[in-house]
């Protein structure tokens, strides 16, 4: 007994059947899009579906970049309670110095805005012997920097990124 040549229908119902159906309906209306007249709103419904789509990755890049801000923060606090004995950490701030916005602080008073992306970060307690590093969401370029006891006067380089951290540990 000889099989019949399957049709362009049974094909279809084939690939519907096994689970590849949303690529042949993409396939089809993206096909029937080149059809004189209706073809619009075939090739119309394409698109809003290939954006419903896009959608959905989209979402899917935004939950995943929230998961890895969550990571950076645990990173971060990790690296201000530093485990070496030799040094103890003092204090830190994040902040935006474009902006002069504080964004998370310990052993920091107060921050006084001397200019354009000059800064002046005081102290809670006066810091006798001390270092500090800078990190941030991009490089962070200093111009100058003056440490004294109760503050640090520091200048950043242009172009500064919008998140910085300093820590600051006693030596």
């Amino acid at each position: 007994m000889t099989q019949e040549p399957k049709n362009h229908l049974s094909l279809i119902q084939d690939a519907l059947s096994k689970g590849g159906h949303e690529k042949i309906l993409q396939f089809l209306l993206n096909t029937l899009g080149g059809t004189p007249y209706i073809g619009g709103v075939f090739g119309g419904i394409a698109s809003v579906w290939s954006d419903s789509k896009q959608e959905i990755l989209n979402h899917l890049i935004l939950e995943s970049l929230k998961i890895i801000d969550e990571k950076v923060e645990i990173v971060k606090k990790a690296l201000v309670s530093s485990q070496d004995k030799n040094q103890t950490v003092a204090g830190f701030i994040s902040l935006n110095p474009n902006s002069v916005e504080i964004i998370d602080s310990s052993g920091i008073s107060s921050i006084t805005d001397k200019g354009v992306l000059d800064l002046s970060i005081n102290y809670s307690e006066p810091l006798d012997g001390y270092v500090f590093n800078c990190y941030g969401g991009g490089p962070v370029l200093l111009e100058s920097a003056s440490q004294q006891k109760s503050h640090l006067n520091i200048k950043f380089k242009r172009p500064c990124p919008d998140l910085v951290t300093l820590v600051f540990m006693k030596t």
